[in-house]
C-alpha cells in the first residue's frame, strides 16, 4: 500500500474527485450507457432538494415574523383556526423551537445541493467530454442554473482557454456581481440566527422550560454555522495510490 501523501479538500472537492474517478471506472467496465440516466435521476433530485430549500426559507421567515409579533405582545389571528397566537401556550417557546429546526436544517439542505451540483458537474463532463460540449450549458439545459456565475467568471469553460480575455476592471465588476449576492443572504441568515438567540434569551421565562430553549437555539446556531464551513473547510485525506491506480488504470 502506497501511502504518505495527504491531500486537502473540502466535502465538495471531495465529491468532484470520488465522482471522477468512479466515472472512469466505469468507462473501464464499458458501462459508460448508465451515466447519462444517473445524470437525469441526479437533477431530478437537486431540484426535489431545491424546492426543500425554498420551503424551508419561506418557513423560517414566517416562524421569524410570528417570534417576533410575540415576543413584543402583540397578536395576530390564525386563519382558519379563529384564534390568536396570544391564546395559544407556550407559542413563543414553540415558535423558537421550530425556528431553531429550521436553521439547523437549511445550511444542510444547502451542502447538499452544492454536493449534487458538484457531483452532477463531473458526470456531465464525462459524458460530453467526446463531444467537446461545454458541460454547464448541458447541465442549464437539465436543470435551473444561475448562468450568470459561469458567465462573470474570468474563464468561461473551466479548462480551456478564453478567446475573450477579460480585463482588471471587468474581473472586479464582475466580481461584485458574483460575490455580493453570496454575502448578502450570508449576512441575513447571520442575522436571522442573532435575533432568534437574542429573542430566546430576552423574551423565555427564567426556568428550566426557558433555559433549555436557549440552549437549544445556541446548540442549533453552532451546528448550522459548521454545516455551513463543510461547504468551504478542507479536511486532510491521506492518498493511497495503489486504490488510485487500479482506478485511473483504462484498458
Amino acid at each position: 500500500m502506497k501511502k504518505g501523501h495527504w491531500l486537502n479538500m473540502s466535502m465538495i472537492v471531495r465529491a468532484k474527485m470520488a465522482t471522477a474517478d468512479e466515472m472512469r471506472r466505469q468507462k473501464r467496465l464499458g458501462l459508460n450507457a448508465v451515466d447519462e440516466p444517473i445524470l437525469d435521476g441526479l437533477v431530478l433530485q437537486k431540484i426535489n432538494m431545491e424546492l426543500q430549500q425554498t420551503n424551508s426559507i419561506r418557513n423560517l421567515i414566517i416562524l421569524l415574523f410570528l417570534v417576533f409579533v410575540s415576543w413584543r405582545g402583540g397578536s395576530i389571528n390564525i386563519p382558519g383556526f379563529g384564534i390568536s397566537i396570544r391564546e395559544i401556550p407556550a407559542f413563543l417557546e414553540i415558535s423558537l423551537v421550530l425556528s431553531a429546526l429550521y436553521i439547523v436544517l437549511i445550511p444542510y439542505i444547502f451542502l447538499s445541493i452544492q454536493l449534487y451540483e458538484g457531483v452532477i458537474g463531473s458526470i456531465a463532463h464525462f459524458v460530453k467530454a467526446e463531444e467537446l460540449i461545454d458541460s454547464e450549458l448541458f447541465i442549464a439545459s437539465k436543470t435551473p442554473v444561475y448562468l450568470f456565475v459561469k458567465y462573470a467568471r474570468k474563464n468561461l469553460v473551466i479548462g480551456r482557454k478564453d478567446g475573450y480575455i477579460m480585463g482588471y476592471s471587468g474581473v472586479l465588476f464582475n466580481g461584485i456581481i458574483q460575490y455580493s449576492i453570496t454575502v448578502l443572504i450570508l449576512l441575513m441568515y447571520i442575522f436571522i440566527v442573532i435575533a432568534i438567540i437574542y429573542i430566546a434569551h430576552t423574551g423565555l421565562r427564567d426556568d428550566v422550560v426557558g433555559w433549555s430553549i436557549y440552549f437549544i437555539c445556541w446548540i442549533s446556531a453552532i451546528i448550522a454555522f459548521v454545516a455551513a464551513s463543510a461547504n468551504i473547510v478542507g479536511v486532510n485525506y491521506e492518498m493511497d495510490f495503489d486504490v488510485l491506480e487500479k482506478i485511473a488504470a483504462v484498458n
